[in-house]
């Protein structure tokens, strides 16, 4: 079998259980610890998997000695559990949003240099099979040189927390993708507005140039309905355009010199005409096993917390766009 990493998960929400699941099913980790301040919520997870549950995360790393830790916590504490957990000298993989400012993630990753220790960003939306087929068809020439890429993520989102939460907080997501199939943007123009009711912005739409010389656009909710597709993306090139589906429902090819589309749909895809648990919640094991034999095997790390600064500067730039009514540069 291998090595094998013990492996702990601090923040016992759903994502938290998503994450637990995913240590506990993997074949070179072995989980050995839930943290969560509310007792009953690490015990409820702790319980599924026959591990020990702890309310103190110094306690915790101390006892359990986790060799890599999932970070499942509320964006806001990201930044002290993220400087705890290296500390203790544990490899890190942070959920989304990693933080909410640029300050914030350069210090995590200067700490973690310092530590020599792998820090991981959870953007499991590019560890889809669709999204990983997509790049396929891309680096196999297969769609040309990209033209553009148009996105949109909707979901329904009823909290208020802050004036540009429904930015920060889904669209980390978004602009990762875009990155992920087309490379960097170079410069955002943002608008964003909310329906009557809402206290701060929910909706967003942004046009953007890629260093590449594509153009894209992504357009955001928090009003929409979580009982239909949430997610679509469009790739177009000088050969053929890309349609992923829903994160994980399936991939379309419309090649330019073919009347006929080629459909891709994962094996192991549920069917479902609104997108399962199961298939959502593999796209989390897959960002986990690829961190894991970053770890165990030295293999370069997809999602860096580099990517994940480099999201949150797409978003900073889409706020000071918007405030300014400019064009932007990342």
């Amino acid at each position: 079998m291998g090595a094998m990493l013990k492996a702990a998960v601090i923040g016992a929400g759903r994502m938290g259980g998503i994450h637990a699941n995913g240590y506990f099913r993997h074949p070179r980790a072995r989980l050995v610890g839930i943290c969560d301040v509310d007792g009953q919520r690490a015990q409820s997870v702790a319980s599924l998997t026959g591990v020990e549950s702890f309310t103190n995360l110094g306690q915790m790393l101390e006892t359990a000695r986790p060799d890599v830790v999932s970070i499942c916590t509320d964006a806001a504490h990201h930044l002290e559990t993220v400087l705890a957990a290296l500390e203790a000298g544990a490899h890190v993989l942070c959920e989304k949003p990693m933080s909410g400012n640029v300050a914030d993630i350069q210090t995590m990753i200067e700490a973690a240099a310092r530590k020599r220790l792998q820090l991981g960003a959870s953007f499991n939306h590019r560890f889809a099979r669709v999204a990983q087929k997509a790049r396929e068809y891309i680096d196999g020439g297969e769609v040309g040189e990209i033209c553009f890429v148009n996105m949109w993520l909707t979901i329904a989102v009823a909290a208020e927390v802050s004036e540009y939460f429904h930015l920060r907080s889904l669209h980390g997501h978004s602009f990762d993708m875009m990155r992920y199939l087309a490379g960097d943007i170079a410069k955002v123009h943002g608008f964003l507005s909310k329906p009557a009711g809402r206290t701060y912005y929910s909706n967003c739409a942004v046009g953007m140039t890629f260093k590449s010389g594509a153009v894209g656009t992504l357009i955001g909710s928090y009003d929409m309905s979580n009982l239909h597709p949430m997610e679509r993306v469009e790739v177009g090139g000088t050969k053929a355009r890309l349609v992923l589906e829903n994160v994980t429902a399936g991939l379309t090819c419309y090649r330019h010199n073919c009347e006929q589309a080629e459909v891709w749909i994962p094996s192991n895809y549920t069917r479902h005409v609104g997108q399962s648990e199961y298939d959502f919640n593999l796209t989390v094991e897959h960002r986990i096993d690829a961190f894991v034999r970053t770890i165990i095997d030295g293999a370069a790390d997809p999602a860096p917390a580099e990517h994940a600064l480099a999201a949150t500067r797409v978003i900073e730039a889409t706020i000071r766009s918007f405030e300014s009514g400019c064009v932007t540069d990342v």
